[in-house]
């Protein structure tokens, strides 16, 4: 017996419950697809990789390198400028050294020579005195020794005369102190004596004759100068009174 088949229907399955989207189209697609990538491209931008990083670091070491060059380069020129600057001082500097060195030779030179001058024209003048001497020798030696005691004191008067009148020609004066006031710039003190009658700190005898050379103490005369009078009691005791 023939089994009967089953008409019971199997279910469906309920279709799912979406709403109908239109499909983009093909230059909606393209801007979507763009916009993405630029999006992409900023996220990229905004976060610097190690690499980059990196590259930055050697940019600033090459520019910091290019201006310390710049630098090393301008010390180099300033240093050039300044050696030339040495080595022409070292220059100036040794030629005033040989300048100096040729004023100081000529001057020596022309001071010898104006000494020598000075001393030949004094002992020129000094000549003729060195005349007067010896004629006055030449005179003596022919008279006997009464005339000669007659006329010695004259002949030596007439030198001296001569001497002086020379020296005085050449700026030199006499210092005669004698009986004038003590004076320790132009008189040099040898000794000092007690003398009642006498002014004291006066020159009471002239040792040896001073000179002056143009106003100016060529040597001083030496002198003995009267003492100042001791103190007596009766004169201490005037003063206590």
């Amino acid at each position: 017996m023939a089994k009967k088949r089953s008409t019971k229907s199997t279910p469906e399955e309920p279709k799912s419950q979406v709403d109908p989207v239109a499909e983009p189209t093909t230059d909606e697609g393209e801007e979507t697809a763009h916009d993405a990538g630029e999006a992409s491209n900023e996220s990229n931008d905004a976060v610097d990789t190690p690499e980059d990083e990196l590259r930055e670091q050697v940019s600033l070491q090459e520019t910091e390198i290019t201006v310390l060059k710049a630098q090393v380069d301008l010390l180099n020129s300033q240093l050039e400028e300044t050696k030339t600057a040495l080595d022409s001082a070292k220059s100036d500097i040794d030629y005033a050294k040989a300048e100096t060195r040729t004023a100081i030779t000529r001057g020596r030179e022309d001071e010898s020579r104006a000494v020598k001058r000075t001393k030949r024209d004094l002992i020129s003048k000094l000549i003729n005195v060195a005349d007067v001497f010896q004629q006055t020798k030449a005179q003596l030696e022919q008279l006997d020794d009464e005339e000669k005691s007659a006329v010695m004191p004259t002949a030596v008067q007439l030198a001296i005369k001569e001497f002086d009148k020379r020296l005085a020609a050449e700026g030199l004066e006499v210092l005669d102190p004698g009986g004038e006031k003590f004076d320790p710039a132009f008189h040099e003190a040898q000794t000092t004596i007690p003398v009642p009658d006498a002014e004291p700190d006066s020159v009471l005898e002239v040792l040896r004759l001073g000179y002056l050379l143009d106003g100016t103490v060529l040597r001083a005369a030496q002198v003995v100068v009267v003492a100042k009078p001791s103190p007596t009691p009766e004169s201490d005791a005037a003063e206590e009174s």
